[in-house]
């Protein structure tokens, strides 16, 4: 069970060996990507005196830096659902 939370990050070098591993690296991603993605974004930037607008641009990157990491076909799937089919990712 260790081995499967140190493998789920994506800041960690070492890629998710066993589907359990794969499965919470995706669920982590996607509810990073979320609503609490959302507000972790704009607190980081607001902390760091960075404009909504920076705020905006750095999920965006968080978005397509996510979807190409997912590590199982149904996490890709679901990820290029929700996002790429969001009103407020087609705007930014």
């Amino acid at each position: 069970m260790l081995e499967v939370i140190s493998q789920h990050s994506s800041e960690n070098k070492t890629k998710p060996s066993t589907i359990e591993a794969k499965i919470l690296y995706d669920a982590d991603k996607i509810d990073g990507l979320g609503a609490i993605g959302i507000a972790r974004v704009f607190a980081f930037c607001g902390q760091n005196g960075m404009p909504p607008k920076k705020a905006i641009e750095r999920y965006k990157k968080k978005i397509n830096l996510a979807i190409p990491q997912m590590q199982t076909e149904i996490g890709k799937k679901l990820a290029e659902k929700e996002f790429k089919c969001s009103r407020f990712f087609q705007k930014v």
